[in-house]
């Protein structure tokens, strides 16, 4: 079988299932999954995508690949009541419709090459760092990178921007944080959110990039045990479970993401570290794996390139500041 032009898209919160469409001319085709976030997270949707293509390949199952359903395992001996301050839970208001419609959001595909990182990577460790304190990733750089130039876009459009707080939120992976850690076939979702310790825009601008990098680690440090315990004491809590109940009945949204409403901040999402381009349905693996939907917030998602130079950026930005944020995006490695 020649291999096909394969594309593979997922979507979460969405009505339907998946589905497959088909390239004219039988070329190709693409396939998009739904599923819902409070369920699964991406580490889980991707674990059991690869193994529904293994699957489909004609191949068994390892003992160990099979999703682990058992969610009681997130479950603590004793609940108890949040005891570390979680600010990204803290509610904010949605945008009243004159200002959203102002603050209108278009996407774009950013690619950044192996090289383009690595650049990135030694800008944000210019600073000489203190003994025993390890370089900055190519998470915390790129992150950075992505949050400086939206800053520095803001300032482009406006100058009297940089009083302007924000932060960037994003969660981290709990699996290998609890004790004893999640299997690592756990099908549900195990993330828990964190946000860096507020600035402003012009702190942003006028500090190198190892200060977004330093804000990044800062707010990855801040998920500790005693964290992830309040966390999720907080997302099983009444609240938060009425908000997911009239989400799926048609009720409303399922929750106002916080910070979203401040086009200045940036939801972000990684999953550079994910095997995402391992969905072989025995096409051979997809030429593109990405999100099937353009979010209403500023938003980046960061995901490994598929010819494995770089990584590849899903930006949702303000339209009247995206060509800004583009050139900056460049202009700046």
């Amino acid at each position: 079988m020649n291999p096909l032009s394969f594309l593979f898209f997922i979507l979460f919160y969405a009505s339907n299932p998946s589905y497959i469409s088909r390239f004219c001319g039988g070329e190709g085709l693409a396939i998009g999954v739904a599923f819902s976030h409070p369920l699964v997270d991406g580490a889980a949707a991707t674990f059991f995508i690869n193994r529904w293509a293994k699957l489909v390949r004609g191949e068994e199952l390892k003992p160990d690949e099979v999703p682990f359903l058992d969610r009681t395992l997130l479950k603590f001996p004793e609940p108890s009541e949040p005891c570390v301050d979680l600010p990204e839970w803290k509610p904010v208001r949605f945008m009243p419709d004159n200002i959203a419609e102002q603050n209108k959001i278009s996407a774009i595909l950013l690619k950044l090459s192996s090289s383009q990182v690595e650049k990135l990577k030694k800008k944000a460790n210019e600073q000489p760092s203190k003994e025993g304190v390890r370089p900055y990733s190519r998470f915390e750089a790129i992150s950075s990178h992505i949050w400086r130039c939206a800053s520095k876009a803001h300032h482009a459009h406006a100058s009297d921007e940089n009083h302007q707080p924000t932060v960037v939120m994003f969660s981290v992976d709990i699996r290998s944080r609890l004790n004893p850690p999640l299997p690592h076939n756990y099908f549900g979702n195990a993330l828990a959110k964190t946000v860096t310790p507020k600035c402003s825009v012009g702190d942003i601008l006028s500090n190198p990039l190892s200060y977004g990098a330093q804000k990044i680690r800062d707010a990855v440090y801040a998920v500790t045990y005693e964290y992830i315990r309040s966390h999720i004491s907080y997302v099983l809590g009444q609240e938060q479970l009425d908000n997911i109940r009239a989400f799926f009945s048609g009720q409303g949204d399922l929750i106002n993401e916080p910070y979203s409403g401040n086009p200045h901040n940036i939801l972000l999402t990684s999953w550079m570290s994910l095997p995402v381009y391992d969905a072989d349905f025995g096409w051979g693996k997809p030429v593109h794996f990405g999100l099937a939907k353009v979010f209403r917030e500023v938003r980046a998602h960061i995901i490994i390139s598929p010819d494995g130079d770089g990584v590849l950026i899903s930006m949702n930005f303000l339209t009247a500041l995206m060509d800004l944020f583009k050139k900056f995006f460049y202009e700046d490695i």
